[in-house]
């Protein structure tokens, strides 16, 4: 360059310099030109330091202090290329040239400070920040150099006040905070950590290590959400960083994200494709989301990597567990179990083999070897517990819940199976007690209340059952079968309306549910809603129409409508379906006997009987049948039968005697009177009867005895005070018969055989016309009333009025054509219209018939004076 053009020259090259600091062959171009501008080499060595050019900063260095040994830049520098040189003693001997230069100096004495914290002399390292900030308050710099020096040495508490001061001046630069969010770190702050680095996030928002601290925190704050987000903010920064990809799978393994989990294993396994970790977690992960055939591959990959890490023959052994390939498990547990034979888990899973092949006792060998490993082995004991319960041995099931409920007493689960075995042996204050348990742990689990109320119900604690269902209900409303345990409750509790309700909503729910509609038909019937139970009979019968308890339930709402043709059929088709069940047959013979159907009736009594010979009420039936039939030999037969059975019946004795007396064997008849009186004096019925039998057997007096007898053990016995006054009246005792007619009036005022005695009474005593006002009475209450036409007849014809007296004794006579008092008053009619031929027919007809009737003598005898 010519000498005239060097001004130009000079500012062109600097202007380049200017331009590009760290442009090394400008500044030898300027220095070329100028090369005594100490300046211009310090410049020059700061660019080559800045490039690494150790070697070459020292020279320049040199020159400059060569030209002014007094610049501080120069030895700044030069301590500075000393220090990145690994030489800090050099580097601090520049230094202290420096402060002696000039001690006040902030900039030498915070770069001293570095040059000795680098060369681990921290004390005297401090005291040099400490000179640097007292000459320069408001150096960040230093204040930040301060605080990496105290974190450096252990003193956090400290550096983070440096770090605050050194932020406080210049907010948004990232050194300090960052220093600080590791100070804090150190500390163990989280709380602060975490805000520390949401401020440097929202700095610069691709800033990972603070997204990793970030992370970090939040896990050890368990906020697993945020620390999630945080890390997947980092790895958008550093997507292959190993550290993240395995903080993050920690952390979604522990949160059991099992999705993400294999995502994360996935990504791991892309960097390194044998980690054994990430092969396991992906594994456990495959098999949480029910994909076993993909974990079992994984745990294969898995045995590949680490043919001797038994974890991956347990990730088959489970997979194996989930795919119920029992088979192929069996033979996996016992390679592990050659290996590792006090492998609990293994004895489980191979427990479980044997239990999917039915091979019990094996499994149960399997548990029981675990639980002598570990007597306090959960999963074992409720596996066995599980399979007792599965074949029936309820009380060795509840005995190894108990052992499982040690292990984990807090368990919904098993105290819900617990119940459940104890529901099974009926102990229900037992299923109550841990049923409680049950939902007290899980109060959301619908089978555990619905269970519960069941087992109040076994308890007979209706009310607590019908909560419980109620709980259920409100859990899941469409649970049928709660809706009928809750129908149930209230069906015992005699609700039936609300019963019936709640039947009818578990049929609607469940049409094929047949218990609801037979028990709401039941409830109806107990509402005397007939016409509404029939329906629902006839409901379950479309389905099925052999249902037995519906055939029964739909006869007995017809019978109550009094359709009794459709009961009876009802009933023939219930004895048909059930054809073993007495009591079906012996409705049959009931209704039939109301429908008139005497010889069904019959055989269907003869058939109930022949399926209980020994029933004693089928036998009654019978017999009463037989004696509507006038069958009164095989009546006989019942009763003695009834007898054999039980020989102190009294009420098969007297309905004994009165066969017995139909068939002339009035002292048999007599006998077993006597029998039934000795077995049970206090029976009205009995001295009725056989007052009524010796009253016809002619022994009044005997009979007035037995009628006696009754009336002292109940004087207001009607039949006996009616049968009393009769045979007084017949003994001739009228005053005596009336009393006791009117005494039964007093009892009953309308009672029609009392006021029909009293108005036979009043004629006999020849009071006609009083006679013939009560028998008005009587007339409006039974038109066909037979004591009162026979009255009325004797009325009319001591009267005078024969010719009105003859229907009424014709009447009579329809029924009982034998009576020879009423014969002989009908003869006299005849005779008192001078009908003389027909006179002599009705005496010799009422001679005919009691020919001990001196009446009737008497009046023929007359009759033949008078003709």
């Amino acid at each position: 360059v010519a000498l005239e053009q060097r001004p130009e020259a000079i500012r062109a090259y600097m202007q380049v310099v200017n331009l590009n600091p760290d442009d090394v062959d400008g500044y030898h171009r300027v220095l070329s030109l100028v090369p005594d501008d100490a300046d211009l080499w310090v410049r020059t060595g700061e660019a080559h330091r800045r490039k690494d050019e150790l070697d070459e900063a020292q020279v320049a260095f040199d020159r400059a202090l060569r030209i002014n040994s007094e610049s501080k830049e120069a030895l700044e520098g030069k301590s500075l290329a000393y220090l990145a040189a690994g030489d800090p003693s050099r580097a601090l001997r520049c230094l202290d040239r420096v402060t002696q230069l000039d001690p006040y100096d902030p900039d030498a004495w915070r770069l001293r400070g570095d040059v000795l914290g680098a060369s681990n002399q921290n004390d005297e390292a401090l005291r040099s920040y400490d000179e640097a900030l007292r000459q320069r308050d408001g150096d960040a710099a230093g204040w930040t150099s301060r605080a990496e020096l105290l974190r450096k040495i252990g003193r956090s508490i400290d550096a983070v006040s440096s770090y605050d001061r050194a932020i406080g001046l210049t907010p948004k630069t990232l050194a300090p905070r960052v220093g600080r969010l590791e100070a804090l770190r150190s500390l163990a702050r989280w709380d602060e950590v975490v805000k520390e680095a949401s401020k440097i996030v929202s700095l610069d928002p691709r800033h990972a290590g603070a997204l990793y601290a970030k992370a970090h925190a939040c896990v050890q704050l368990n906020r697993r959400e945020e620390a999630l987000a945080s890390l997947d903010g980092f790895l958008a920064v550093e997507p292959r960083s190993y550290d993240g990809l395995e903080a993050k799978r920690d952390l979604l393994l522990r949160s059991e994200r099992w999705a993400d989990l294999v995502v994360a294993c996935d990504a791991i396994l892309a960097i390194q494709p044998h980690h054994p970790r990430a092969l396991k977690d992906k594994g456990r992960a495959l098999l949480a989301l029910g994909k076993a055939e993909d974990a079992y591959a994984t745990f294969e990959r898995l045995r590949v990597v680490a043919p001797e890490d038994l974890d991956a023959l347990r990730g088959q052994r489970d997979a194996l567990r989930h795919s119920k390939n029992a088979k192929v498990l069996l033979r996996t547990c016992e390679v592990i179990l050659q290996k590792d034979p006090a492998d609990a888990g293994t004895w489980t899973a191979r427990g479980e083999a044997h239990q999917a092949l039915s091979q019990p006792e094996e499994a149960l060998t399997a548990y029981d070897t675990v639980l002598r490993l570990d007597p306090r082995n959960a999963d074992a004991a409720s596996h066995k517990a599980a399979l007792l319960f599965s074949l029936g041995r309820y009380a060795d099931s509840v005995k190894a819940y108990d052992v499982a409920l040690e292990a984990n007493p807090a368990s919904p689960e098993l105290w819900y199976e617990k119940g459940r075995g104890h529901y099974r042996l009926n102990a229900f204050a037992e299923a109550i007690e841990c049923l409680d348990r049950a939902t007290r742990y899980a109060p959301g689990d619908g089978k555990g209340w619905y269970l519960f109320g069941l087992a109040l119900e076994g308890e007979k604690r209706y009310e607590g059952a019908v909560s419980a269902f109620d709980k259920a209900l409100a859990l899941d409303g469409s649970h049928a079968k709660a809706w009928l345990g809750k129908g149930t409750a209230l069906h015992w509790l005699k609700r039936y309306e609300e019963a019936a309700a709640a039947y009818g909503k578990a049929a609607t729910l469940d049409p094929t549910m047949v218990p609801a509609l037979l028990k709401q038909g039941a409830c109806l019937a107990e509402l005397h809603r007939y016409e509404e139970a029939v329906p629902v009979y006839e409901t379950v019968l479309a389905k099925n129409a052999k249902e037995t308890t519906a055939l029964a339930g739909l006869s007995t709402a017809l019978e109550a409508l009094g359709r009794t043709k459709d009961a009876f059929a009802a009933s023939v088709r219930l004895s048909l379906a059930e054809p073993r069940d007495a009591n079906a047959w012996a409705r049959r013979a009931r209704l039939a006997k109301a429908a008139g159907d005497a010889k069904d009736a019959l055989a269907a009594i003869t058939k109930a009987c022949s399926i209980a010979p020994d029933h004693a009420d089928l036998l009654r039936l019978k017999r009463d049948l037989l004696h509507t039939q006038n069958s009164f030999k095989a009546a006989v037969e019942v009763g003695e039968r009834l007898i054999e059975i039980e020989p102190r019946d009294a009420d098969a004795l007297r309905e004994m005697a009165v066969a017995l007396e139909r068939l002339g064997k009035a002292d048999a008849a007599i006998e077993a009177l006597n029998r039934a009186g000795r077995v049970d004096p206090m029976d009205r019925r009995t001295w009725n009867a056989k007052g009524a039998i010796l009253g016809r057997l002619g022994r009044r007096d005997e009979a007035l005895a037995a009628y006696d007898q009754s009336l002292n053990l109940n004087p207001g016995d009607r039949p006996a005070l009616g049968a009393k006054g009769r045979i007084l009246f017949d003994l001739g005792r009228v005053p005596e018969a009336l009393k006791a007619f009117e005494d039964g009036l007093i009892l009953e005022p309308n009672h029609l055989d009392f006021l029909s005695g009293k108005a036979m009474c009043l004629a006999h005593e020849a009071h006609f016309d009083d006679a013939l006002s009560l028998l008005a009475v009587i007339f409006q209450k039974d038109p066909n009333h037979y004591d009162a036409y026979r009255t009325k007849g004797l009325c009319l014809l001591r009267t005078g009025h024969p010719a009105d007296a003859l229907p009424c004794f014709d009447h009579v006579l329809k029924a009982t054509p034998k009576d020879a008092r009423v014969l002989t008053w009908k003869g006299e009619a005849y005779e008192a219209l001078g009908q003389n031929a027909e006179a002599f027919a009705a005496f010799d007809s009422a001679i005919e018939s009691d020919s001990e009737l001196g009446d009737a003598w008497r009046s023929k005898g007359l009759l033949h004076v008078k003709g």
